[in-house]
């Protein structure tokens, strides 16, 4: 059991957190932080670092599992992923979960990014990189 530094977003306990898994529409898996307290799910945490941590993501407990539930709302395609309209890396995760949300299959969100937010992949790689020279 690994404790997360900060306190659950929900209940501001600071226990021992839980690494659980979503799998989104698309298919795709992204592992959260469930508290022991209030079984929030907070998150998402790098996949890395639940590994480190020594779990193996194939044995973790999924809590949602939103495959073949969602169609796009643009052009009606199935597995659909959910979308922030306040991109996250801008102002962080906290203010965009203010800001509506909906569903765009892989296409059309991309479409949305290459419209929208052009330079977020440039600016999400030059974070990874830095995170990983310093």
């Amino acid at each position: 059991m690994t404790a997360w530094d900060r306190n659950c977003t929900c209940c501001r306990f600071k226990n021992i957190r839980y690494p659980v898994a979503k799998i989104f529409s698309n298919g795709r898996m992204h592992v959260f932080l469930q508290c022991s307290r209030c079984n929030n799910v907070q998150g998402p945490v790098p996949k890395k670092t639940i590994v480190d941590w020594g779990y193996d993501l194939e044995l973790l407990p999924v809590v949602e599992d939103l495959r073949y539930n969602a169609t796009c709302e643009r052009c009606q395609a199935p597995y659909a992923e959910y979308h922030h309209w306040m991109p996250v890396h801008i102002l962080g995760r906290e203010f965009a979960e203010t800001w509506p949300k909906g569903w765009l299959c892989v296409d059309c969100h991309q479409e949305w990014h290459k419209l929208v937010t052009p330079d977020m992949i440039k600016k999400g790689r030059k974070r990874n990189e830095n995170k990983t020279t310093n």
